[in-house]
């Protein structure tokens, strides 16, 4: 069903305790599980466009999962019994928009990414 690089690992129902710490297009789940916490951003696919965001955003992630600038990727889950599917990712007890409050420039954070991606493509070729 896709054309992914990394492998899906299957998702029960209950399997985590998961507290909803974000909402927007998709729901953002924080989970505290054997001394590990992380966020599982949730893609429920009811329709087929859902399912192209996210092997897109997969596929996007995988290529720059080197990039200090990037949020890696630690898994994907996928609960086939309730259509969606999860991505895996750490937890950071702050965001962008309060490191931006703290003094660093939103525009030189997003400056140096574009130089780091521009590198790393200059680099490929």
């Amino acid at each position: 069903i896709f054309n992914l690089d990394v492998k899906i690992e299957p998702f029960n129902e209950g399997q985590f305790e998961m507290k909803m710490i974000a909402k927007s297009n998709f729901s953002i789940y924080k989970v505290e599980h054997e001394n590990e916490v992380f966020v599982l951003k949730e893609y429920p696919y009811y329709e087929t466009s859902i399912l192209r965001k996210f092997e897109r955003e997969i596929n996007i992630l995988s290529k720059l999962s080197d990039n200090p600038f990037i949020v890696p990727t630690l898994g994907l889950l996928h609960d086939e019994i309730n259509k969606k599917l999860f991505l895996k990712m750490p937890f950071y007890p702050t965001s962008l928009g309060n490191k931006i409050k703290q003094g660093i420039s939103f525009f030189l954070f997003f400056f140096l990414l574009w130089i780091k991606i521009k590198i790393k493509i200059k680099n490929k070729k």
